[in-house]
C-alpha cells in the first residue's frame, strides 16, 4: 500500500468492497480450496469422483476470474478515476519501482486497446483459456481493456448520474428495510449501511 497514491488506494479499497457487497467471498474461498478438495474427493472415491470434481473446480476458477471484473468496476466507481485504475493494474502487475510509470502506462494502454482484437482469433482465444485455467486473476491487460471499455459505456454514466434508479435522499427511522437497497436498517443508525442514504430521526 505504501507504493499507491490516494486515488489508487481508494480504487483498491473499492475493489475489495465490491467483492464483499457482491457476495463473492464464500465462492472465492471454495475456489481457493478447490485443488485440496479435489485431491480428497479423488481419494475417497478411488479416482471416480475426480472427473466431475475437476469440471466443477474449473468452473469455479473461471467464475473467480470473472468476479475480478465486477470488483474492478466497483474500484472505478469508488475513485471515479480511470487513470488511477490503470496505474493500480500496472503496479499490481509488477512494474519496477524505479521505472517510468508514464512510459509503461502508454504502452500498457496501447496493449489493452489491441487485446480485444487478439482475443477474437480462435487459436489465441484457446491458448489464453488454457494458460489461465488455474489462475485466480485474469491478465492485467485484459482487466484494463475491460475497465476502459466499461468506463466509456452508458451503464457507467447512468450509475454516476443515478439515472432511472429512483433513489431517495432520506429514509424514515421507522422503516425496517431501506427502500433504496433493501438493507436492514439498524436502530440508531444515521446512514443506511447498504447505500449510504441518510436516516431521518
Amino acid at each position: 500500500c505504501d507504493e499507491l497514491d490516494d486515488k489508487e488506494l481508494l480504487t483498491l479499497i473499492g475493489h475489495e468492497l465490491g467483492h464483499i457487497k457482491s457476495g463473492h467471498i464464500l465462492y472465492r474461498e471454495i475456489a481457493e480450496l478447490g485443488s485440496s478438495l479435489l485431491d480428497v474427493i479423488s481419494q475417497v472415491t478411488l479416482g471416480l469422483g475426480g472427473i466431475p470434481a475437476s469440471a466443477i473446480n474449473l468452473a469455479l476458477m473461471h467464475w473467480y476470474r470473472m468476479s475480478e471484473f465486477t470488483a474492478d468496476r466497483s474500484g472505478l466507481l469508488a475513485s471515479q478515476d480511470l487513470d488511477a485504475c490503470i496505474s493500480l493494474e500496472l503496479k499490481l502487475a509488477g512494474v519496477p519501482k524505479n521505472g517510468n510509470l508514464n512510459e509503461f502506462k502508454a504502452s500498457f494502454i496501447k496493449q489493452a486497446e489491441s487485446f480485444k482484437d487478439y482475443d477474437l482469433k480462435g487459436i489465441n482465444k484457446a491458448i489464453k483459456i488454457v494458460k489461465t485455467l488455474d489462475q485466480t486473476h485474469p491478465y492485467a491487460v485484459l482487466r484494463t481493456a475491460q475497465i476502459m471499455e466499461w468506463c466509456k459505456s452508458d451503464d457507467y454514466k447512468k450509475i454516476l448520474d443515478r439515472d432511472h434508479l429512483n433513489m431517495i435522499n432520506e429514509v424514515s427511522s421507522d422503516k425496517t428495510f431501506c427502500p433504496n437497497c433493501g438493507t436492514k436498517i439498524t436502530i440508531g443508525s444515521k446512514f443506511c449501511g447498504g447505500c449510504g442514504t441518510q436516516i431521518k430521526n
